[in-house]
């Protein structure tokens, strides 16, 4: 794992999930819902069907694996990085961002 550092793995493996992501997203370009959920979803697809590869075809061979799971931590990490900061900016716009505020016996 630790000569995966001076390769271009983890480069790749950002701009693959990174632009996954973003093709996702111009899915659901119109409505927002669909928008976050079809580009969270392109970016994280796929991991197992290439570790599933790498373990049956190629022999579970090491250069491959390491690779594989470089990639697999990325595609984890980078889509629930968007995931976590999607939440975090939706919770501070709260009820401004269009969502009614609940009824309350304060506001009633």
């Amino acid at each position: 794992m630790v000569a995966l550092l001076g390769s271009w793995v983890i480069v790749a493996a950002l701009i693959i999930v990174v632009i996954s992501t973003v093709l996702g997203m111009l899915v659901g370009i119109k409505d927002p819902t669909t928008r976050l959920t079809t580009g969270l979803v392109s970016g994280m697809r796929f991991t197992s069907l290439g570790m599933i590869v790498i373990g049956t075809q190629l022999s579970s061979n090491p250069g491959y694996l390491a690779a594989g799971i470089t990639y697999a931590l990325i595609d984890f990490i980078v889509p629930m990085f968007f995931a976590i900061e999607i939440g975090r900016r939706a919770a501070v716009a709260g009820p401004a961002a269009g969502k009614a505020a609940p009824v309350t016996e304060a506001n009633a």
